[in-house]
């Protein structure tokens, strides 16, 4: 067995996938720039952590259960009168979730209730609060 296929041997165990994959393309630019142990080390380790970040954002994301195609972005703001437009903003920053209140949106269907709720939603996953830690 050689050094490499030993050295992802140990990453399995350790449970570190994304390090499995990098760890060759690093060992060659690592060598071919004459990088430090701890300057390659660090780099395995950032793409490590990384690659958890995406797995763990794309998880909350399944299990949220949240349309994928309704977004802010696409939410069509200009139709909405001014008052909205500066509470949906608000809306966004997402503070009434630490503060655990509710959100109810009413109106009648199709007329744009979804995407604005789902905002803060979205970010919450996203957020440091829910422990990304960035």
């Amino acid at each position: 067995m050689s050094a490499l296929e030993q050295i992802q041997k140990h990453l399995r165990i350790l449970r570190m996938p994304t390090a499995v994959e990098a760890v060759p393309d690093l060992l060659l630019t690592a060598s071919r720039e004459t990088w430090t142990f701890e300057a390659f080390l660090s780099e395995l380790l950032e793409q490590e952590m990384e690659g958890r970040r995406h797995r763990r954002l794309e998880r909350l994301q399944k299990e949220s259960h949240l349309p994928a195609g309704k977004t802010l972005a696409a939410f069509e703001q200009d139709a909405l009168p001014l008052q909205l437009r500066r509470q949906l903003g608000q809306l966004c920053t997402g503070e009434f979730v630490g503060r655990a209140e509710n959100l109810l949106v009413f109106g009648l269907p199709g007329r744009g209730k979804t995407q604005p709720a789902l905002c803060p939603q979205k970010k919450h996953i996203c957020s440091p609060r829910n422990g990304d830690g960035r």
